[in-house]
């Protein structure tokens, strides 16, 4: 569902919704890393890069975890 909000535009839902699912699976790589893209999208940097930081905690070497670490490189904030 974050991600239908998502794409329509909503990112507030989006938030809700993916907050939501990431409650019962703490550890999801993806949506973690959705958390970061959703977050970054809306304007909130610093609530991005908490997501990112957590989506790379989970496995830095994945497919996931290094587009979080691109993201969060590209994305700085000072």
């Amino acid at each position: 569902m974050g991600v239908c909000y998502y794409n329509l535009k909503n990112f507030t839902k989006a938030i809700e919704e993916m907050e939501r699912a990431i409650k019962i699976s703490p550890n999801h790589q993806i949506g973690l890393l959705n958390l970061g893209v959703v977050n970054l999208t809306a304007g909130n940097a610093a609530k991005s890069k908490e997501w990112l930081q957590k989506a790379i905690k989970v496995n830095p070497n994945s497919e996931y975890g290094k587009r979080a670490q691109e993201l969060l490189n590209a994305h700085q904030t000072n």
